[in-house]
């Protein structure tokens, strides 16, 4: 047990802190200033008497806070403070107990656990002891933590029953438990932990409250010949994208295609030229043993089928630029022109007016295109189907039932050729420019341009 050597000590190295108090000494009150030699200001410490309440000790303690009274040998006049420094004396040493106080009630020494019980008592004193000291008697109770335990006696070992402890991870799980021996000791050891991958091929131990930092993954791509393709190196549990480099596949036309490693490459079709052979008129009706109706001669299966793929793949002979027929913008592509890589392409929306003034307007931009210029009779008369002699482009995509259009060939500044689309009559004629009349516009398409 220490508890009486803690409050002297602590009172002892609290009172030397402060700028009012040079010396320390300990006893009753007859040891104070005996051997005339002690550096002043001067506190005494006097413990009075103890008392055991529970868990606790209350000492009564008695600290002498005072310093030496300076004696003028001049008479003075100043009756009030007289001729020394007595007033002075007691003012600072007052302060000093006071000073302790504080602290015992909320400063250090209470978070130290020496609290002040009850209220102190200030008793002052001059001209006492031999010296002419003069100062406070402070006298308090102060608490402390009684520190003794049963087992500090002399006790048979079985009055003092064995210690338990548990040991547990930050999350609360119990790791271990047992007992300790009264007045024994245990060193327990904690197991390594173990990390390892989901297979197992990185395994490691780790000892307890000790850190691992994962080796950073390197990743080869290879192909099937084991040709390295791409290398990362990538942090632990991190995600990371690697790009492979493009393949450069070889056209059908001898095309150097670059292609994203592991997309399908897909080979365009190669698309021959036509050549110079006529279309088919497409009429299906014979009249005679060997007519039109019978030979069908010219270009294509038929007036809407291709012999051999366009450019989208596919055997038809109009579509739209994306190689369907839905025409959403009104752009029809006439397959059966494609030569050189281009095709011949016709806006199906008619245009209306005086001719003069539509030549005038050229180039138009219709269906997200531009260039756009007023066909040619050889480019109106290349769309017209025969078979259906009373409405020749009264068909899908065209759907024109006009009765007249004019081209772009002129005869003379007054005059150009334009076609009937229905009717028996012949399939052109010579058109004054000064009236209303409709027309198609046309351009021709590229590959590039549509994608291909």
């Amino acid at each position: 047990m220490k508890t009486y050597y803690n409050i002297l000590t602590t009172i002892k190295n609290q009172l030397l802190q402060d700028n009012d108090c040079n010396s320390v000494t300990e006893g009753s009150i007859w040891e104070i200033d005996l051997d005339k030699q002690t550096l002043a200001p001067l506190s005494h410490i006097q413990v009075n008497n103890a008392t055991r309440q529970n868990n606790t000790y209350v000492f009564n303690i008695t600290v002498y806070c005072m310093d030496i009274v300076d004696k003028n040998p001049k008479l003075t006049t100043d009756k009030f403070r007289g001729n020394d420094n007595e007033q002075d004396v007691l003012n600072t040493q007052l302060a000093v107990g006071a000073r302790l106080m504080e602290l015992m009630e909320r400063g250090d020494l209470r978070t130290e656990n020496f609290a002040l019980d009850g209220e102190p008592q200030f008793e002052s004193f001059t001209e006492r002891f031999e010296n002419f000291w003069a100062g406070w008697a402070v006298t308090f109770n102060v608490q402390v933590p009684n520190e003794m335990t049963v087992c500090d006696n002399v006790l048979p070992p079985s009055d003092c029953a064995d210690a338990t402890y548990r040991i547990t991870d930050l999350d609360g799980n119990t790791l271990y438990t047992g007992n300790i021996a009264s007045g024994g000791s245990l060193v327990q050891e904690i197991q390594s932990s173990n990390v390892s991958n989901s297979n197992n091929s990185f395994s490691v131990d780790v000892l307890s409250e000790q850190d691992l930092e994962l080796s950073d993954v390197t990743f080869n791509v290879t192909n099937s010949e084991d040709t390295e393709l791409s290398t990362a190196t990538v942090p632990a549990q991190e995600n990371k994208t690697i790009e492979l480099p493009d393949v450069d596949n070889v056209d059908s036309d001898g095309s150097t295609v670059p292609t994203p490693s592991g997309v399908p490459f897909v080979c365009t079709q190669a698309v021959a030229s036509i050549g110079m052979k006529p279309l088919k008129t497409g009429w299906t009706t014979p009249q005679f043993a060997n007519d039109d109706g019978v030979l069908q001669r010219g270009r294509d299966v038929d007036f809407f089928t291709l012999e051999s793929n366009n450019a989208f793949g596919n055997t038809n002979r109009f579509t739209d630029e994306l190689g369907g027929q839905a025409y959403f913008n009104d752009t029809v592509l006439d397959w059966s022109t494609f030569e050189n890589g281009e095709v011949l392409g016709y806006y199906r929306v008619l245009e209306t007016g005086i001719p003069n003034d539509i030549f005038n307007a050229q180039p138009y931009t219709r269906g997200g295109f531009s260039d756009w210029f007023v066909s040619n009779i050889n480019e109106l008369n290349n769309i017209q189907y025969w078979q259906s002699a009373a409405q020749r482009l009264d068909y899908t995509p065209f759907n024109i039932n006009s009765k007249f259009l004019f081209s772009s060939t002129a005869l003379n500044t007054n005059y150009v050729w334009e076609v009937w689309t229905y009717g028996n009559s012949t399939g052109g004629r010579i058109y004054v420019l000064s009236t209303n009349r409709e027309t198609l516009l046309s351009r021709y398409f590229t590959l590039t341009e549509l994608g291909l």
